[in-house]
Order: C-alpha cells, then structure tokens, then sequence
C-alpha cells in the first residue's frame, strides 16, 4: 500500500508539478498526540525522487536517512531551511 501511495505522489510530482518550483519539507506537529517519528523505509523511497527536492525537520539526525534534514530545535531553523532552498536555484 505505501509503495503505491509513494509512487502516485511521484507521478503526481512528475505530471501536474512539472512547471513548478517547489520543494517539500516534511515535519511532524510537535503537539497531542505526542510525534510518532518518521518511517525510514518511507524516507528511503523519497530519497528517490529527483524532483521535487525534499527535505525533513528532525528532532535528531536520522543517519540512515538521506534527505537534507533539519534539527527542529536549531535557532536558525528558519535560515538554515531558507538558504536550502536558496542553494536549489543554482
């Protein structure tokens, strides 16, 4: 079922989002109920794509990830993600 879900956003990326720039940035809501993680196998998959690019906010770095991640409680969590996105208009 996830392999499913994975390539129908792929193809939905591929298809109605080609002539547009965007990037996705996955987070979890720190908020009830309590966070749950992020499953490597579906980050994995992700990782995959060409484009868009992705990246997730993280509490803690995910090693066996290889998304761009973000630490949640960096101060510069907003320019960090800003000068990312910056870096894929070159």
């Amino acid at each position: 079922m996830m392999m499913c879900a994975i390539a129908e956003l792929q193809a939905y990326c591929e298809d109605d989002l080609s002539e547009e720039k965007i990037a996705l940035i996955f987070y979890e809501t720190p908020t009830d109920p309590p966070p749950q993680g992020f499953d490597i196998t579906v980050l994995q998959q992700l990782a995959r794509f060409s484009d868009p690019p992705i990246a997730i906010v993280v509490p803690a770095l995910l090693a066996e990830c290889q998304l761009p991640q973000f630490l949640e409680t960096d101060s510069n969590l907003i320019a960090n993600i800003l000068q990312w996105l910056h870096n894929l208009e070159r």
